[in-house]
């Protein structure tokens, strides 16, 4: 059996490591940046190395950016095992759930515009999501409280082809709400599609074309795009599996136009730091709906809801007092997080071609902004 929802076992066997050097200190604003000492490169490549051994990654890619600045790009690993293709800066790998939280800026760009009021029936923008019992809205759909199902583990693996984001949003259209809005956390893919469709009613464009244009463009994300099973796409790496007695397989094949807006992307790891930098300075969003999408909302009642950590298209953490915010990425073939400490002006963004939800992303993350940032990297307990 493969493992997809199960932690890797702890086991830990010999991995060979590429590490390769292609950026450090080049520009994303206006000012040249700081390139990172030998010796911070050398904790960094230590912590990452250990990491993929332990758990089995065949490559990593590796971005951080500091004020505006990437100031760092590594990569490590295999992109393609049977072929002994070695990973390498311009690799391309699925993004996954990272793609919520771009749709969500592209949803509060247009809520902005005054395109999309946050708090009105979705149906207003997206006719292919039926009316529920319930009125659902775009904010309830961005914090995961809408009551819209996820995928079920029939729906994990996906072999239909769907043509559009509307269409995508049929396998599940004319399902009942699990609860009402607003009363609790239900973490979905499928209430991104729905969303897809509201930004293409409320812009007046396909889904893919506003993303390009208003989110991709501005942000730099040169190597960004579309998944497409069949497409021919440079630099993109093969996704893997463990068994449950650790051995390495190919995943299976995925269709992601299944939900397209909640992740269906491939990227670099400089791209996803790109978008977390543009994101922190105002290039995509004002300051302010930055901060309300930081801020996670009440349920309907006015209180909490019991799962108080995701906010509009953002997870919301603390790390050492300090506001974390960030977004992991987990599916067949892939597995990715992107982080941002916005107080410090610092981005980090890994993608590995395992999937399942490696242990321990948000971990690695946080262990390399000690790094970075200073400090001695705090020590973790054995599993």
């Amino acid at each position: 059996m493969i493992r997809r929802h199960a932690c890797v076992s702890s086991a830990v066997r010999t991995l060979r490591a590429f590490c390769v050097v292609i950026l450090s200190g080049a520009r994303l604003g206006a000012q040249p940046a700081p390139a990172l000492s030998e010796s911070i490169i050398r904790r960094i490549d230590s912590t990452v190395s250990v990491y993929m051994a332990a758990r089995h990654v065949p490559g990593l890619q590796l971005a951080v950016g500091i004020d505006r600045h990437l100031t760092a790009t590594r990569a490590y690993g295999t992109a393609d095992v049977e072929n002994n293709v070695p990973v390498t800066t311009a690799s391309r790998f699925r993004m996954a759930s990272i793609g919520k939280p771009m749709t969500a800026t592209a949803v509060m760009q247009l809520w902005e515009q005054g395109k999309l009021n946050l708090d009105a029936p979705i149906q207003r923008y997206c006719n292919a999501y039926p009316v529920k019992l319930w009125p659902v809205t775009a904010r309830q759909l961005l914090a995961h409280t809408a009551g819209v199902r996820d995928k079920t583990p029939a729906e994990e693996i996906n072999h239909h082809h769907f043509e559009s984001v509307a269409a995508s949003v049929q396998p599940f259209a004319d399902d009942s709400l699990l609860a009402p809005p607003g009363t609790h956390f239900r973490y979905t893919s499928y209430g991104y599609n729905v969303l897809g469709c509201a930004i293409e009613g409320a812009s007046g464009v396909p889904y893919l074309e506003y993303m390009n244009k208003a989110v991709f463009a501005p942000a730099g994300m040169q190597y960004t795009g579309l998944d497409e099973l069949r497409g021919i796409i440079p630099n993109r790496v093969r996704g893997y599996a463990l068994t449950d007695a650790g051995i390495l397989v190919n995943s299976e094949h995925d269709d992601m136009s299944n939900r397209v807006p909640a992740g269906g992307f491939v990227s670099t790891a400089e791209d996803l730091v790109r978008f977390g930098s543009s994101y922190l300075t105002g290039a995509l969003v004002r300051d302010s709906t930055r901060e309300l999408m930081f801020r996670v909302p009440n349920g309907a009642d006015g209180r909490p809801l019991e799962k108080g950590f995701y906010a509009l298209g953002w997870g919301i953490f603390s790390w050492f007092g300090t506001l974390e915010v960030g977004h992991g990425g987990g599916t067949p073939q892939a597995s990715a997080l992107l982080m941002m400490l916005p107080s410090k002006r610092f981005v980090i963004a890994f993608m590995m071609n395992l999937e399942g939800p490696v242990p321990e992303r948000m971990e690695l993350a946080e262990d390399i902004a000690t790094i970075v940032l200073g400090g001695a990297a705090p020590s973790r307990k054995p599993e």
